[in-house]
């Protein structure tokens, strides 16, 4: 969470059940306080939706609500 708050995240949703449901409260919450012209920030895509068909079903929705997703690219370790 502290990588979405240095990113300029303003809130945060979360949820602590599996990602293989849609009625997952953390996204339920974020589908309804979304506005038009914000952007969701997620850190990985398999948290945002694990099933390409919810995928696309979300992204669908969020161009309905014209509402923009961004995935933030991982962070890579350094090897030694």
């Amino acid at each position: 969470m502290d990588e979405l708050t240095a990113h300029g995240c303003e809130r945060i949703f979360q949820d602590q059940v599996s990602g293989t449901s849609r009625a997952r409260t953390g996204l339920v919450e974020m589908m309804q306080f979304v506005r038009d012209g914000d952007t969701i920030v997620v850190s990985r895509l398999d948290r945002f939706a694990r099933l390409l068909t919810d995928l696309f079903q979300l992204l669908d929705e969020l161009s309905r609500k014209g509402i923009a997703l961004s995935v933030r690219p991982p962070k890579h370790r350094h090897q030694q």
